[in-house]
């Protein structure tokens, strides 16, 4: 059985606290408690605002909300769900080793993403 590496573990962790306490504190309207402090102090939300409740909708089963919420988010989380469970069936991890250019090309793609999927949720505010 593979290990889980403990800070993939605390990072869960903390996401989960902090969707606890979006829920605990939440006013039952759709509001919610904001966790998010650049949307606390700008008004607009940032790249991985929506996330939490798009974990929730998929939690319920209701993927395609899940994904309209925040899609990069969803999407990296699945990618990576696929591959935890292709690491724990196999029991073999999958390495990629790519040169600079291909590095370079892959962080400018992942930018270009983040741009996209700001201005998606950006958009929806």
């Amino acid at each position: 059985m593979p290990r889980v590496p403990w800070w993939g573990a605390a990072l869960v962790f903390l996401w989960a606290a902090f969707a606890a306490l979006g829920l605990l504190f939440g006013d039952g309207e759709g509001g919610g408690y904001v966790v998010c402090h650049f949307k606390r102090f700008t008004g607009r939300p940032c790249p991985s605002c929506g996330s939490t409740r798009g974990v929730v909708a998929a939690l319920h089963g209701d993927f395609v909300e899940a994904w309209t919420w925040n899609p990069l988010v969803m999407s990296v989380l699945g990618t990576l769900a696929a591959l935890t469970l292709l690491r724990l069936v196999t029991a073999r991890r999958l390495e990629v080793e790519l040169d600079r250019g291909a590095r370079w090309l892959l962080w400018s793609l992942a930018l270009v993403a983040l741009a996209a999927n700001w201005w998606w949720i950006w958009d929806r505010a």
